[in-house]
Order: structure tokens, then sequence, then C-alpha cells
């Protein structure tokens, strides 16, 4: 369970990161 739960926030800062990527 840790393990997908790792996976899910790598997923989320990935999505994070690239949305702030393109805002600016």
């Amino acid at each position: 369970v840790a393990i997908i739960q790792a996976y899910v926030f790598c997923l989320l800062v990935q999505i994070y990161l690239t949305d702030t990527i393109f805002l600016h």
C-alpha cells in the first residue's frame, strides 16, 4: 500500500510541476 501511495504522490508532483511550468 505504501508503494502505491508513493507512486500516486509522485504522479501528483509531476502533474503539479508540469502545470506550473506550462503556466509560467
